[in-house]
């Protein structure tokens, strides 16, 4: 078993097979880097001919002129395998030696190692991977274990194979359901993927949805950047009102005569932008990645009808898994009752750790504490 360099053709092959695979750990992420001249490797360990373990791993930003590098959601390997220990420790090794060279400090990594976490009635987690033979695998080897640092450590996903799409309705919570039907039925809501040029639309919605929540929302370029590297991988998609519809409903019509006029609704009509979405699509899963709505008109349920046909498709698509992505796992927080009203699971993370590689790294990772959850995703 030896630590190398890969090739390209190596780390997309690797990565895409992987069980542990992810689009930040893709061959599509590793161009957008390199796109955007930051320093970046393709590093791995091979047991033979046969690549064991892979990471893209990236320059992040500086401390006393040595560079923190990170391998977001990395690195990749089978980490249920028996001889997964050693693959870590050369990786680790190997890594420590080649990164230290490169004016290193600290390695950062953040595995996707999951496992369905333990929750109480409100669905507040009920213990962590701390303590566990897994993290003793890691921190064994000189790792420290920073929780939820950077990369998130809960997650809300849905198994799309135990659903069938003609009975998804009935699936999920009954509010949620009420919603949905309104925007389906009585308001005959449409959805329709942005062109780049609209992308504005999302910034818009999500800018205005950070402001309720408490998020970090990307800027255009990341969303444009992101559409350059994955192409048909990423989709942005918008739901849309008929200006005529909401003027009607404005009004107080009867229900029964809104949903006629949304019935006489053609291309020609104006449409009012109600909720916006990112998603990366991949053969393993659909990732519901940054979004947007508008409080205005929150009632005519934009999100709840996104949510209701993006799983839809996935579901179409025998895709397995609909990954709602970070979440803040406590009581009565809004974006996480909302997640939760699509009876999924919440995924725990492993978590994430960082390799101090000298002195400087060692000194760094002396002020950094452990973070079960943040408050801000």
């Amino acid at each position: 078993m030896k630590f190398c360099e890969l090739e390209e053709r190596e780390f997309k092959d690797f990565s895409r097979e992987c069980s542990a695979s992810s689009f930040l750990q893709s061959i599509e992420m590793y161009y957008r880097y390199k796109n955007k001249n930051n320093e970046t490797y393709l590093l791995g360990v091979k047991d033979g001919e046969k690549v064991v373990a892979a990471a893209l791993v990236v320059t992040k930003y500086k401390v006393l002129g040595r560079k923190i590098f990170i391998s977001p959601r990395g690195f990749l390997a089978n980490f249920k395998s028996k001889n997964f220990p050693e693959v870590l420790a050369e990786f680790t090794k190997g890594a420590k030696t080649f990164l230290k060279k490169k004016g290193g400090a600290v390695l950062e990594i953040s595995p996707n190692l999951t496992r369905v976490a333990k929750v109480d009635k409100d669905g507040v987690p009920l213990e962590d991977y701390r303590g566990t033979k897994e993290e003793k695998m890691f921190t064994d080897l000189g790792y420290k274990n920073l929780g939820e640092y950077e990369f998130v450590k809960w997650e809300y996903a849905l198994n799309t194979q135990e659903i069938k799409a003609e009975k998804l309705l009935s699936y999920i919570r009954s509010g949620h359901r009420y919603a949905t039907r309104l925007a389906l039925e009585r308001y005959q809501m449409r959805m329709r993927e942005l062109e780049e040029k609209e992308l504005v639309i999302l910034k818009k919605l999500s800018n205005e949805a950070a402001e309720r929540h408490g998020f970090i929302t990307p800027s255009l370029d990341y969303y444009k950047e992101m559409k350059e590297a994955f192409s048909d991988k990423v989709k942005f998609y918008v739901a849309e009102v008929a200006e005529k519809v909401v003027k009607a409903a404005e009004a107080g019509k009867e229900p029964s005569e809104i949903k006629q006029i949304a019935s006489e609704v053609t291309e020609e009509d104006k449409f009012i932008p109600v909720a916006a979405a990112m998603f990366v699509i991949s053969k393993n899963e659909m990732v519901y990645l940054y979004s947007g709505s508008s409080s205005k008109y929150s009632k005519y349920g934009g999100p709840h009808f996104l949510q209701y046909e993006i799983i839809e498709e996935a579901i179409h698509k025998k895709i397995p898994k609909y990954n709602f992505y970070g979440t803040n796992p406590k009581k009565n927080d809004g974006v996480y009752e909302f997640k939760r009203g699509y009876h999924g699971e919440l995924l725990e993370y492993i978590g994430t750790f960082m390799l101090p590689l000298n002195l400087v790294g060692k000194a760094f990772l002396a002020k950094k504490r452990y973070q079960n959850v943040r408050d801000i995703h």
